[in-house]
């Protein structure tokens, strides 16, 4: 069985002990700027006379034929001869710098969408080293297998760094015939001479070659046969010896990790992103180093002029002294501005179901090898996946100390059992729940949610985000290895979350999947397979949970906004609401593939030509 370390991939601390030893996370001197253009920015968008606005007022997919932005807000939507007037008559401003936008051919503009739960700081630095993950910008690397790990890893090998450094390895998704076991021969076989360094994209898994092996060995550590280190008490030692070996070719880290997450910022925004919430930052720590203050680097980030994006953050907290002594002190719920916001704390319940340790009532269906069990082997398996808290009654009294100091939670929960603790949790906080539905509580993941748990939170408002990649690019794995048929059916239920009157959002998880809502749109409308062999008789899993074109985008805008506590400022086009807001080449919401298998494949490819974020453009 698999040993377990209290994490999920998204939220593991083990990222920490990349950074180099006592470097202190700052941005780097001079890199952010603030305008100095002190004209009002006046903005005219139509297509004269046709409705190429799309509001998303009231969550219906109301439409407009011309919108007037005012500096950053919106400050007319309507008929476009009205909106020319007022940008040319009737702003109440002296010295106006004047812009016309008109859409041409299939062009529409939607609200700025939103990924309501990743991870900036730790995608960031792993992102520095090889990328031997699955993805290729948003699709499935076509027959991804144990050779393209051995691909990557050679081509990246021929640098100054002593060790061959990589992230995201993933053999759950391998195709073909071949096993998906990766250790320390298969490694041997690459031709690589330097040692290797390689994490399981769960993070509770790193692999290493003999090379590898033997300079761990050196420092006086244990290391298996098979060069597989196991969770917190094997990776971190090895970790810290990678790391320091590497000293002294990192050069200026800070200046690294800068440019990775506005790498972040700008794929975000490329893809149509004008939102991040980041769902575990952790508190300011005024005794700590390194990356202590995450909340203040973040700030100082998106309050750059530049910044295409808005932050919010969750405040990850593990005990109850996590969030006495380094939450009350330093925050307050709502806090922040228009630009870096702290609407939640952020609690993990449970592991995670791709690493086979989300808490599960029945026992996964492979071992950490994805060989699926014989029944008799299932029977002797004691896998249930874990919980992150010693007892249930520590869980509930971490939920009940920041739910009494007012503030939202967002409690990460994959598996079935995890789902039931979760809600357990949130109903003897309140029990009515009519005061807990003012908190917009969230369940992160939901992943195996049943009817029962869909009535529990439409009763309790407790709405559910749905990691939707768990569908589209695993869902054929936990279908075939790791969950079977029955449970697989149950990931995340978006249309059966709408059916008990729920408002869902989707998210990436990044680096657990890629940036990009219209991808995770395109997921949640088809929830088509595409880990699937093409001999596969069914690539659709459930059709029962497919949602309708709106009922996806309203997730990525409005519902969105609502659920990170910011629809009063974004989500739609309104009046006075902050301009954020797309142009797209095409509508998601009449988009058609022409693939009678899938009649919306490539809508994540739809041509995002500008975002706007506060009524200023970036363009791609």
């Amino acid at each position: 069985m698999i040993s377990h370390h209290f994490s999920c991939s998204c939220c593991n601390p083990m990222w920490k002990y990349f950074l180099p030893e006592g470097v202190q996370l700052t941005v780097p001197t001079g890199a952010l700027k603030t305008t100095s253009d002190q004209r009002d920015r006046v903005t005219l968008f139509h297509k004269r006379g046709e409705e190429a606005i799309i509001t998303m007022k009231d969550g219906e997919p109301s439409m407009a034929e011309a919108m007037v932005t005012l500096n950053d807000k919106v400050y007319f939507v309507g008929e476009w001869q009205r909106a020319e007037y007022i940008a040319t008559h009737e702003i109440p401003v002296k010295d106006p710098q004047f812009q016309l936008c008109e859409l041409k051919g299939e062009e529409v503009i939607v609200p700025g969408m939103i990924d309501p739960h990743m991870h900036i700081l730790p995608t960031a630095l792993i992102n520095l080293f090889l990328d031997a993950g699955p993805f290729d910008g948003q699709v499935l690397r076509k027959n991804y297998n144990v050779e393209d790990v051995k691909s990557i890893l050679r081509d990246g090998s021929n640098t100054d760094m002593p060790w061959v450094l990589a992230h995201d390895v993933d053999p759950s998704l391998f195709t073909g015939a071949q096993s998906k076991a990766l250790n320390k021969s298969v490694l041997d076989t690459f031709g690589i001479d330097k040692p290797i360094f390689a994490m399981n994209a769960s993070m509770h898994l790193a692999y290493t070659n003999s090379l590898g092996a033997e300079r761990l060995q050196e420092q006086g550590l244990e290391v298996s046969e098979d060069g597989i280190l196991q969770e917190a008490p094997e990776i971190i030692p090895a970790l810290k010896v990678v790391v320091g070996d590497c000293r002294a070719q990192v050069g200026d880290f800070n200046q690294l990790m800068f440019e990775q997450v506005q790498e972040i910022f700008a794929t975000a925004s490329k893809r149509g992103i004008t939102t991040l919430l980041d769902a575990g930052v952790e508190p300011s720590d005024p005794n700590a180093s390194g990356l202590a203050d995450q909340p203040g680097y973040l700030s100082a980030m998106a309050h750059d002029e530049n910044c295409p994006v808005r932050l919010g953050a969750a405040l990850a907290v593990e005990t109850v002294d996590d969030f006495t002594q380094k939450v009350q002190p330093h925050f307050h719920p709502g806090q922040g501005d228009d630009y870096f916001f702290t609407p939640f704390v952020k609690i993990v319940s449970d592991g995670s179901n791709q690493g086979m340790t989300g808490y599960q009532y029945q026992t996964y269906c492979c071992n950490e090898d994805y060989v699926v069990y014989t029944p008799q082997q299932r029977e002797k398996n004691d896998n249930y996946g874990l919980f992150n808290f010693p007892d249930a009654d520590a869980f509930e009294a971490l939920v009940k100390t920041a739910h009494e100091a007012n503030w939202p939670l967002m409690i990460h929960a994959n598996g079935d059992h995890a789902i039931s603790r979760t809600i357990k949790a949130y109903k003897k906080v309140c029990k009515d729940g009519e005061t807990l539905k003012k908190g917009r509580n969230r369940i992160e993941h939901c992943s195996l949610a049943s009817d029962d748990h869909l009535q529990d939170m439409q009763d309790y408002g407790i709405s559910p985000s749905f990691l939707i990649g768990h569908v589209g690019y695993w869902g054929y794995s936990f279908k075939t290895l790791t969950l079977g048929e029955e449970r697989a059916n149950l990931l995340d239920r978006c249309k059966s979350a709408l059916k008990h009157g729920l408002k869902y959002t989707v998210h990436s998880d990044n680096s657990v999947s890629p940036l990009g809502v219209l991808r995770m749109m395109e997921q949640s409308i088809s929830r088509y397979m595409e880990g699937a062999p093409a001999e596969a008789p069914e690539k659709i899993l459930n059709a029962n949970e497919c949602v309708t074109p709106l009922e996806a985008l309203r997730a990525a805008t409005l519902d969105a906004a609502w659920q990170c506590h910011m629809d009063h400022k974004i989500g739609s086009l309104e009046e006075g609401k902050l301009a954020d807001f797309v142009l797209l080449a095409q509508s998601p919401l009449t988009y058609q593939s022409g693939n009678p298998e899938n009649p919306v494949a490539g809508m994540r490819d739809i041509g995002v030509l500008a975002t706007w974020k506060g009524g200023k453009k970036f363009k791609y």
